[in-house]
């Protein structure tokens, strides 16, 4: 009976290990990065697969200041502009909403589908999250990998 019982528990810690050593979860990594421009701040999110070099998904949020003094009616023409030169593409979610003192925009969905469409300006086809990371810093973003 001891004997079962101590099989039962080397079973257990050896199919615990075992599982751990093959990646038993889903970790993906993720590429944040920012950029703030003549009252304009774009936040990119990109996850990847988890060694880095399978774009999966793709987020994108372009916060535009309101100057003071608009009024809603032409907030309203502001975001119905946005809409219909941003949210054409049937490839990508994408919203239009006010948020405080900004208009927000936000644009997600498959990176590959994305790309495909041109919907996205990256260099390369299918980057790496260090190249697309490279990529992003070079053109002025702060980015950082998690």
């Amino acid at each position: 009976m001891k004997n079962i019982k101590l099989y039962a528990i080397l079973g257990l810690c050896f199919g615990t290990l075992f599982l751990t050593a093959c990646g038993g979860g889903d970790s993906k990594q993720t590429l944040t990065c920012s950029l703030e421009e003549d009252g304009q701040k774009t936040k990119y999110e990109v996850s990847y697969d988890e060694d880095g070099k399978e774009p999966q998904d793709y987020s994108l949020v372009i916060s535009t200041e309101i100057p003071e003094g608009t009024s809603e009616e032409e907030i309203e023409s502001a975001k119905s502009l946005m809409e219909s030169m941003l949210c054409s593409n049937e490839e990508m979610k994408c919203t239009v909403k006010q948020n405080g003192d900004s208009l927000d925009v936000t644009l997600s969905g498959n990176f590959k589908d994305l790309l495909e469409s041109g919907s996205l300006d990256i260099e390369e086809e299918n980057p790496t999250i260090d190249e697309l990371k490279k990529e992003l810093e070079d053109s002025g973003a702060t980015c950082k990998k998690s």
